[in-house]
């Protein structure tokens, strides 16, 4: 027979006699208390009452007679006679049992404590945490995190599905929920850090709710699981912190010395060969979409030495000249092309060595400018940028821009005043290497209206179109303005 006393109640001295019983007790019948009853006689009587209330044996201190033990084995019951033994005895035995167990509890508690502090102060991790609450409540747990993997201290434990979790308040409370199978409950409590959730514990239990010594348990583990997640979130914040400047340094053309103490930091080597490649919206005045970023992110997750930098319009990347197998630039714009959306790609040429990351910068930033301002967004190499390279460093210094105002803004004005194409068909004729016949062609002119047109704009910037310098400064004009 089980010993564990759970509880004890006394019954009324008048009916109904039996309403505070709740099913398991051990009814202890003194002498004393028969006769208030009804005497000995009354025995036989009472014990279907007893059996009907849950009791599971009655103890009595006489010899009962022959139809009070039949009675009992008809009902059932077990009549355990202690003629021998005083109620005073029964009582001290019982109240050095309770203590006894009550101390037991108690060691337990705190070797549970001691275990999970133990577990805390070792940074076991929350598997084994998950793992020593398994063990104190004997049961199947699952620790649902609102962001990252499921922690499970099996594979056969329950994981609620979010319509469940949201049923779970911020509070240190359990909450029982019935499993859809109808086999058992789910015993749920929130792990909150500094007010915020940051996810659930669930508990594979019994159909009723914990008891106080599991509630208990489940309290502390969940106050465990809280500090050693706000540890691990604290230790993934410093990391991306470091990685973060390391990627700063890195793509700002730092000290090799800094360099290699942050790459020592972090556990990785620098980069021997690579290309930057920078990603961002067409329109230079709009964000590059979150979905970009995440794909993105996915390409260079195990690149621990290729460092990713969001930029918050833009995305900086410095990438292995082959990744998985297969070209870094084709994988770039086959993981963007589903994703739809008005997006420019820069590429630098390939470098050999840290140092040149920097300038390897620069030529993807340029190659992102000419790849907006002349090729609708797609994807331009730096050495594909020609003259536009050359001048985009130019684009925005003084001189660069009285120059263009100077050649380029009478013709610009004259174009608003008349609705007119005088700085169009300049762009065509030095695009056709000022070939009269082949600018009139694309633009669709005869060639007379052609030199009217040409002599208007000699007329305006006063630069003669026959000499050779005139048209290389009309043409770089053209190409700053467009970069500007």
């Amino acid at each position: 027979m089980d010993t564990t006393v759970s509880w004890a109640v006394t019954a009324r001295s008048r009916t109904p006699a039996l309403d505070p019983l709740q099913g398991g007790e051990i009814v202890l019948l003194p002498m004393a208390a028969l006769r208030f009853l009804g005497g000995e006689q009354a025995l036989a009587g009472l014990l279907p009452g007893f059996r009907d209330a849950g009791a599971v044996a009655v103890c009595i201190w006489f010899e009962a007679d022959h139809g009070a033990r039949s009675r009992a084995d008809l009902a059932q019951i077990p009549l355990i006679e202690m003629a021998d033994v005083s109620p005073v005895e029964v009582e001290r035995g019982l109240l050095d049992q309770i203590a006894g167990q009550m101390r037991s509890r108690l060691r337990q508690q705190q070797d549970r404590q001691t275990h999970l502090f133990d577990t805390l102060a070792a940074n076991r991790g929350l598997e084994t945490i998950i793992r020593v609450l398994s063990e104190h409540v004997g049961r199947m747990v699952a620790y649902v995190p609102s962001t990252g993997p499921v922690v499970t201290s099996s594979s056969n434990a329950v994981v609620p599905e979010p319509p469940i979790l949201r049923r779970v308040e911020n509070a240190p409370e359990v909450t029982t929920v019935p499993l859809d199978s109808g086999d058992g409950v789910l015993w749920l409590t929130p792990v909150l850090h500094r007010g915020a959730r940051l996810g659930v514990l669930a508990i594979t239990g019994a159909a009723s709710p914990p008891s106080a010594g599991e509630a208990l348990s489940i309290r502390q583990v969940a106050a465990a699981v809280s500090v050693e997640q706000g540890r691990l979130d604290a230790a993934a914040e410093a990391e991306q912190r470091q990685r973060t400047l390391f990627s700063q340094d890195l793509f700002a053309g730092r000290a090799l010395e800094t360099l290699y103490g942050r790459a020592r930091a972090l556990g990785i080597t620098l980069p021997t060969e690579g290309f930057v490649t920078v990603v961002a919206a067409e329109d230079q005045n709009a964000a590059l979409p979150e979905v970009v970023k995440d794909r993105l992110h996915g390409l260079l997750n195990r690149q621990a030495s290729y460092p990713l930098l969001d930029q918050g319009k833009a995305l900086l990347m410095l990438m292995p000249p082959v990744l998985r197998g297969d070209s870094s630039t084709g994988l770039v714009l086959r993981t963007l092309a589903p994703l739809g959306g008005r997006i420019a790609v820069g590429v630098s040429d390939t470098v050999a060595e840290p140092a040149r990351v920097a300038d390897a910068v620069e030529e993807a930033q340029t190659a992102l400018l000419v790849s907006r301002r002349t090729r609708g967004g797609a994807p331009t190499r730096f050495s594909e940028t020609g003259a536009y390279g050359l001048l985009a460093p130019l684009r925005n210094t003084p001189v660069a821009r009285r120059m263009v105002g100077q050649m380029l803004d009478p013709l610009l004005r004259y174009d608003e005043q008349h609705h007119a194409s005088l700085t169009e068909t300049l762009e065509t004729y030095m695009v056709s290497n000022g070939n009269a016949s082949v600018t009139a062609r694309q633009l669709n002119l005869h060639r007379n209206s052609l030199a009217y047109r040409l002599r208007q704009i000699e007329d305006l910037t006063g630069l003669p179109l026959s000499v050779a310098e005139n048209r290389l400064l009309l043409a770089l004009a053209l190409r700053l303005q467009k970069l500007a």
